[in-house]
This record gives C-alpha cells, structure tokens and sequence, in this order.
C-alpha cells in the first residue's frame, strides 16, 4: 500500500476514535497496549478471509471480502463478553467522507476465546461487505470489553450510514475499543 494511504488510514483512525492524546504506533495494531493496561489480560483480536489474515499493511479487493471474514479473540478473560464493530468512515470517498461512517458488522455478546466470532455472538448488525466507490477506503474492526450482557433491543437504534461510533460505545457503555484492526480497499 502506498505511504499516502497508510498515513490516510492512520488519520482516519485518530477522527474514528476521537481521543485526544492518544499516539499510534504504525507497528502495532491498531490499539497501542497502554490503552487497557488496567484490565488484564489485554485481548487480541484476529481477522482473516479465508488464509488471508487482516493487517494494517494488506489491501483486499471487494471479491475478496465479499463473504463475512472469520474473527477470533485470544488472551482473554474467561469470563469476559465483547463486542465486534466494522465501519468505513470514508464513503463516499476518503476527500469528501460525508456520510462517515458506514457501519458494516455489529456483534455482541462474544465469550472470552472465541474461535469464530459469527458462530458465537449475537449479531445486531448482519454482516455488509466493503464496496468502495471511489478512492482507497480503509474498514476498521474494533473489539471492545461489555460490562454487561446486551439485549437484542440495541438493534432498533441502529442506521448503517452515518453511524457513530463514539455514540454508540457511550450509549452502551463500552469504553474505550481493547484491540482492533483495519485493512483498506479500492
């Protein structure tokens, strides 16, 4: 991927969570380890489709991604729940992303060391593949900790477009995301 859309990507990410102070390190995932140094064990998420596994270096074309990606979780509590959320904040395109963001997967109630994540957790936004319409787009996969179980009633206040995603951790109460990855696609 070129220079220009990995910095992109990274600036992306900064708007997405909208923290301030927070440093991201290109080498690490996508949330650097201090960020929940305060509950261990410290999850980590993994993506794949098919053998291909979700980094922030790969760039996926839409046939690849058409299908719901396998997502597990490691390294965490056994008693711990999560929620799984994939969004696009650049559609239509990264110059002029003002229907920021599309939410693409939302799952909840996901057991500590799931193995496949759409086997195992509820999904209150089913799965939409990536389909860029113009320029690099970057899809990001935030993990976040529950502090409860959730309802299935989340569902009827979600739209896909212009999905926030800060909203939505603070309505439920999630916090901060414990891990996350992103990859990008035209």
């Amino acid at each position: 991927m070129a220079l220009a859309g990995f910095v992109y990507c990274l600036t992306c990410l900064i708007v997405l969570l909208s923290s301030p102070g927070v440093a991201i390190d290109p080498f690490e995932t996508v949330i650097p380890d201090w960020v929940d140094s305060f509950h261990f064990p410290r999850p980590s998420l993994r993506v794949a489709y098919g053998s291909q596994n979700v980094t922030i270096e790969r760039e996926f074309l839409p046939a690849e991604v058409l299908l719901q990606p396998k997502v597990s979780i490691t390294n965490a509590g056994n008693r711990d729940l999560f929620t799984l959320v994939m969004v696009d904040p650049d559609p239509p395109g990264p110059q002029i992303p003002i229907l920021r963001n599309i939410l693409h997967w939302i799952v909840v109630n996901i057991p500590a060391q799931s193995t496949n994540v759409s086997e195992q957790g509820d999904h209150l936004a089913p799965y939409l593949s990536p389909t860029p319409v113009q320029g690099v787009h970057c899809y990001y996969f935030l993990l976040f900790r529950q502090k409860q179980i959730h309802a299935g009633s989340l569902s009827g206040s979600l739209s896909r477009t212009l999905f926030s995603v800060r909203v939505f951790t603070e309505k439920y109460d999630l916090g901060y995301p414990v891990d996350g990855v992103f990859f990008t696609s035209r």
